[in-house]
Parts: structure tokens; sequence; C-alpha cells
């Protein structure tokens, strides 16, 4: 993987679609209101705010959930 001061990382189509793909099991686990097997959210996650954000997540979600009277 490469850098460019301009645009951050590149990365190969397979490392993409990779991403894609744990981006896509995230978002189902949290529509489904289970625990997302995320190795980014574990505790040996390369980005330490990332697990905040998720936290951050899981709460809108709640809110969301007890205005709209449905569960999860």
């Amino acid at each position: 993987m490469s850098s460019s001061p301009a645009t951050g990382p590149s990365a190969e189509l397979d490392q993409v679609r990779a991403r894609i793909e744990q981006d896509r099991s995230y978002l189902q686990a949290l529509r489904d209101a289970s625990v997302p097997d995320d190795p980014r959210l574990g505790p040996a996650a390369t980005y330490n705010w990332l697990p905040r954000v998720h936290e951050r997540q899981l709460q809108q979600l709640a809110q969301r959930s007890e205005r709209n009277g449905t569960p999860g």
C-alpha cells in the first residue's frame, strides 16, 4: 500500500473489496442488533478511535429505536 499526501493510503483492488465486505458485515450486524465480529473494533484495533465511533453508533441507534418504538 502506498500513500499520497493529498489522498492518503491507496489499496489494491482485493484490499478495497475486503474493506467493503467488512463495512457491509458491520452494517448488517448493526441492523440486526447483533455484536459485529469486526477486528477493527477489538482490543487490537489499528485505529484506537474506531471503537469509540462504534459506541456512538450504538447510542444513536438506541435513541432512534426509542423514538420510533422499535426494539434494538
